[in-house]
């Protein structure tokens, strides 16, 4: 019978991303390694932890004019780990980290560093970082290195940090410092976000092309093959991109873009090129594929862009040039929950403010340098909630507020735990033996009994079930094994009792019909003699199975009679019989071996009878005993408390058996002085706690008797005398 119900691993693809839809569209910045990885901000000058309320104020070993920084801490207790501004690094002691002097990623941008930890070693990291072209910073931090000509400029390139260096404090590990990951020219921005298979995406964007490149980093490392997605319409030119921002949705289904209209410096000159403004396109967590670009502004700079936690809303930070005495460009909101272009577009909503590079933690969204912030960024317009000030509740007491030099950071991603999928149940009919094949292409092969092996042997019915996973995700896929079967036993069966026998098909599976050898259809047949059966079932979708039996009956079954009492004094003869098929022999416990024996005195009788593989027993006592209880009645006593005669009681054989007694006494009047029901109770003379007179009285006796239950009765005059 061929085997069904076997995913091919394309519709077990689909099946899981049905299933995990869900799952993986929550908002990945509430993953709990991502609140504590980021639970610390360590920018210029000042830090600020997160892990009090409100937050501490920390010292911080970058300098003032630091444009990138980024910090992390660990994942599951919220502890400083290092933080850099992609020229530096320090530890968390504030110390430069051995060998993290001189990095290759000092620019203008506010987004050009990124950390991410490596997948699958806890204790490592990825040290990204795009250094701008013709610009190299050497602030606070120790002597520039010497790099080849052009060798870092606008590349992407990584240093590997191993938390196990220098003590647990974290060093560059020897060998893995200013790796070029991929040539340019890439814009100054980055942004990661986490894959639907335990992999990580990190996103840029060229300087000059309208095109998103999505490194994919996993297991096995970083591939410096990106897939590349080309947004037209959208922002493009010469360098549009050289410096701006990146942001993804929290539920990883966008991603935003900001132009910085390519701001080069060469000495004091600047230059501007290109086109500039916000975009924003759909994102495929699943392949990194960017689509679906829209192009949300296009007359001014962009410095940076922020999504709400609830993905309903995108805000950027415009420059457009001086509005005010205080104030070069805007705050921007655009609502993007209708998804429509003309709508997302008109919902502009716009706040005289600078603001900077922005970034958001649980349901806030802050500016550059904590110079303003939205408490509600959910709600359209006014309702945002933003407030521009120079203090805010979120920060310590006499926290540096309001110097743009400060950019606010970028965060530190962590991929989706692994899952687990419980595959649907896959019923399977099969005859006495089933060969269960688990989908091919993945790791780890374990069955419920703990077989290890992508297949394996079933021969009984029941449920299992396999798990295996791809790296990632773990599936369960379980099993309903039916039995599609009859059995009518073992082929030859010796019955060791006398006919008859009733044949019951043991099936499992639809049952459709029976047919016996004799062409009755019943479910069951009775057998009568020796000889062959056989049983033919049909079940659903026409299976069909025979089964055939030889019955040979033996009769070993003894009765040698209930047990015998012989009346005392009667002579013992009792013939016992045993039962003994053909080919069989007795062995009684007087050593005879004959099929009767003759019992002529008391005492237990037993019999064994073997013939083949059947054994039958049986046993008989023959005891000896009274055949009834004939009593002894006084006609007189005396009650005179003299120590004779003075109760008057029917005297019986102590070892004769008695039953059902009453014995009653009657004065002449008629009346009852004295009832008992015990044989060994007798009436002392009393009446109502009163001495009865002398006279005569009657007595009546009943009960049964001796070993033949013979009921007695008797009854007659009593004198009572003092």
């Amino acid at each position: 019978m061929k085997q069904k119900g076997i995913f091919s691993r394309l519709a077990l693809v689909l099946l899981c991303l049905l299933f995990y839809g869900g799952l993986w569209a929550q908002d990945f910045t509430q993953l709990p390694p991502f609140k504590k990885a980021n639970s610390i901000w360590m920018l210029a000058t000042k830090g600020i932890s997160f892990n009090t309320s409100p937050a501490t104020m920390l010292p911080s070993s970058m300098p003032m004019g630091t444009m990138g920084n980024v910090s992390v801490c660990h994942p599951r207790t919220g502890q400083l780990l290092f933080y850099t501004n992609g020229f530096n690094c320090w530890n968390r002691n504030h110390q430069l980290m051995p060998d993290g002097i001189g990095l290759g990623g000092a620019g203008l941008s506010m987004q050009n560093i990124c950390i991410v930890p490596f997948i699958n070693d806890t204790s490592k990291y990825y040290l990204f970082y795009i250094k701008q072209g013709g610009i190299s910073l050497s602030i606070g931090g120790g002597p520039l290195p010497t790099l080849p000509p052009g060798g870092f400029d606008y590349n992407l390139t990584y240093s590997v940090i191993d938390m196990n260096l220098d003590n647990g404090l974290g060093a560059i590990v020897p060998g893995k410092r200013n790796i070029i990951a991929a040539h340019g020219p890439l814009g100054d921005m980055m942004a990661v976000v986490p894959g639907n298979n335990c992999d990580i995406w990190l996103l840029t964007h060229p300087v000059d092309l309208p095109d998103v490149k999505a490194f994919h980093i996993t297991t096995a490392g970083i591939d410096t093959t990106p897939v590349v997605s080309t947004l037209m319409p959208g922002i493009t030119g010469l360098q549009s991109f050289t410096a701006g921002a990146l942001a993804v949705s929290p539920n990883r289904k966008k991603v935003a873009m900001a132009s910085n209209n390519g701001l080069e410096i060469s000495g004091f000159g600047f230059g501007f090129y290109g086109t500039i403004g916000v975009q924003v396109a759909d994102f495929d967590p699943e392949t990194g594929i960017l689509s679906n670009n829209m192009v949300l502004t296009d007359t001014s700079m962009a410095e940076g862009v922020c999504f709400s936690p609830d993905n309903s809303k995108l805000y950027s930070a415009l420059i457009t040039g001086m509005i005010d005495s205080s104030n070069c460009g805007y705050l921007c909101q655009h609502d993007l929950s209708s998804g429509v272009p003309t709508s997302i577009i008109a919902s502009r909503y716009l706040i005289p403010y600078t603001g900077g590079s922005l970034r958001r933690r649980g349901d806030t969204v802050f500016l550059s340098a904590f110079r303003g912030y939205f408490s509600r960024p959910n709600l359209a317009g006014a309702a945002c909630g933003f407030a521009p000030s120079v203090t805010t509740p979120f920060l310590p007491a006499g926290y540096p507020l309001g110097d743009l030099c400060y950019p606010i950071g970028n965060d530190v991603v962590y991929t989706f735990p692994p899952d687990t999928l419980t595959l649907p149940m896959t019923d399977t009919c099969f005859f006495r033996k089933i060969t269960l094949h688990a989908p091919a292409g993945y790791n780890d092969y374990v069955w419920n009994d703990g077989v290890a092996d992508s297949m394996h042997n079933f021969y009984s019915s029941g449920q299992c079930k396999v798990t295996y996973n791809d790296g990632c995700h773990t599936y369960i896929k379980p099993y309903r094994l039916n039995e599609a079967g009859a059995g009518l036993g073992p082929r030859d069966t010796v019955i060791c009792k006398a006919p008859p026998l009733v044949l019951q098909a043991g099936t499992k599976g639809q049952v459709q019909s029976f047919l016996w050898q004799d062409g009755s259809t019943g479910n069951s047949f009775r057998v009568t003699q020796d000889g062959q059966y056989w049983v033919k079932v049909t079940f659903a979708a026409n299976c069909t199975l025979t089964d055939t039996i030889g019955i040979t009956f033996s009769d070993v079954q003894q009765d040698l009679g209930e047990d015998k009492i012989i009346c005392r004094g009667d002579p013992v003869n009792v013939t016992l019989k045993a039962n003994i098929p053909p080919g069989g022999n007795a062995s009684w416990n007087t050593g005879a071996t004959g099929q009767t024996i003759t019992a002529t005195d008391t005492g237990t009788y037993s019999v064994k009878v073997t013939a083949g593989k059947c054994v039958g027993r049986d046993e008989v006592h023959i005891g000896m005993g009274y055949c009834a209880c004939q009593p002894l009645v006084p006609n007189a006593f005396s009650p005179n408390a003299d120590g004779v005669n003075d109760w008057f009681k029917p005297v019986l054989a102590a070892d004769c058996p008695v039953s059902n007694y009453s014995l009653a006494v009657y004065n002449r009047f008629g009346q009852r002085v004295f009832f008992s029901a015990k044989p060994e109770q007798g009436w002392d003379g009393q009446f109502n706690g009163q001495p009865s007179e002398v006279g005569t009285y009657m007595y009546e006796l009943k009960y049964t008797g001796g070993v033949r239950n013979i009921s007695e009765y008797k009854k007659g005059d009593l004198n009572l005398i003092r």
